[in-house]
Formats: C-alpha cells, structure tokens, sequence
C-alpha cells in the first residue's frame, strides 16, 4: 500500500514539474521585436504562407490545439474577430502542432475557415507561455501584442487599426 502511495505521489510531482517546465510564465516575450516567420508542414484553408507575403497587414497568429481545452473558447473568439476584422484587412492565421487530418476533422466540426497550419512548431518560436496563446503582428512586422485571445486582442486589434 505505501509503495503504490509512494509511486502515486511520484508519479504526481514529475508531471507537475515537467508542466511547470513546459509552460512556464518565464519565457521571453517577443513584445516589440521582429515575429519570427511562421511555418507549418501542412495547410487547411490557404496555400503555404509566410510573414513575409503578409507584409503590409496587421497579422493575428493563433497558437492552439484540437486536445486543448481552454481552446474551444478561444477558436469562438478568434472566429468572431476573423468575422468582424477581415473585411477591414486584418489577416488571422492559425497553427497548431496537430497533424492535418484531426484539425481537418475538428476545424469542420468547429466552422474553423480562416488559414490554418498544421504541424507547426511556430509556438516555441514565438515562446508561448502556453495555449491558448495569440500574437498581433503590426504592417511592419513588430510584435505588438500578446496573450490569451480572449483577454485583450480585440482591444489591441482596434488600436493598432486606429494608428
């Protein structure tokens, strides 16, 4: 009884520690810097994109995934945003470290028809504390906003259109 006790608390610790390693608020934000450019493996919704074609844009990189459940809520959000924003010029792209066929599946099931990369690592580019995590990216490339979708990025969205 005390070994399984001992294991169980071990066993708890570990993935606790190795969460806090992962995601930790420590990471450097790339506020104010150059975005780094984007890749993804695979496409839904877009040929193959860059940053550098969307040169000229205001630009919203969301980080997700289909297994993150803080995610629904922020794919509502973004989609919302994509609604209103894209007639004004706003460019929103998304990318998730998922394969093509699950994000297929879950951006169908989801009305997800914005650009979405696949297979991308993009997120540990732009450090992301954790997901749900976006990045406003101004005309010139600069880093001018980040966080959580659903905490600020319309605010940041109008102010960076109002410049």
């Amino acid at each position: 009884m005390q070994k399984k006790l001992l294991f169980l608390i071990l066993f708890f610790l570990s993935v606790t520690f190795a969460y806090d390693i992962s995601y930790s608020d420590e990471k450097k934000s790339l506020l104010g810097g150059k975005a780094p450019e984007i890749r993804a493996e695979k496409w839904l919704f877009s040929k193959p994109l860059s940053l550098n074609k969307l040169r000229g844009k205001l630009v919203v990189l969301d980080f997700w995934s289909t297994r993150c459940v803080p995610c629904k809520k922020s794919v509502e959000v973004i989609k919302e945003l994509y609604k209103q924003y894209m007639v004004r010029g706003v460019f929103f792209v998304s990318l998730t470290e998922d394969e093509l066929l699950r994000v297929r599946k879950y951006a169908r099931m989801h009305n997800m028809f914005y650009p979405i990369g696949t297979s991308s690592l993009s997120e540990y580019d732009y450090n992301a504390p954790r997901i749900p995590f976006s990045v406003l990216i101004n005309k010139k490339g600069i880093v001018i906003w980040e966080g959580n979708p659903g905490e600020g990025l319309k605010e940041a969205i109008d102010a960076a259109i109002n410049q």
